[in-house]
């Protein structure tokens, strides 16, 4: 009677955030949550340069335009910001082979998937209209 009141959750509001994951790496199992705040402002930051790359508008003919372009370039603070979203350091992320590296970053993405299309859909929006100029110019 005299003890804490339960708060009880409205319906639905567990559905405003997307659920985690459990990700295996070799011997290794890794909860992969949606990013906070200060995570995604971590994570930005260090993948502003990438943003920047693909977001480059026809002002900029050296945008990169070839995902191998943007992997070659920006692997590294990919990795970083990996390292930040799953709160283990870049040494450990480094460490992971090649393909599990790329698991973790799919699976990243999976996971904030949401956050990912509202920033990103306009840069490639973007994108694929540079990508049609360049294509007809070149028909001329």
């Amino acid at each position: 009677m005299f003890g804490r009141a339960k708060k009880n959750k409205p319906a639905g509001l567990e559905t405003l955030a997307p659920p985690g994951s459990i990700l295996i790496l070799g011997d290794t199992s890794i909860e992969i949550m949606p990013a906070q705040l200060q995570d995604l402002a971590a994570m930005m930051r260090e993948l502003k340069p990438l943003i920047n790359d693909l977001a480059g508008g026809q002002e900029n003919p050296n945008a990169k335009l070839f995902i191998t372009d943007l992997f070659a370039d920006h692997a590294q603070r990919m990795l970083r910001a990996a390292a930040i979203a799953c709160h283990r350091s870049e040494d450990w992320v480094l460490s992971l082979s090649t393909a599990h590296q790329l698991d973790l970053l799919v699976k990243l993405f999976e996971v904030n998937i949401d956050f990912f299309i509202q920033r990103l859909r306009p840069l490639i929006t973007i994108l694929e209209e540079q990508l049609v100029v360049r294509a007809t110019a070149g028909q001329n």
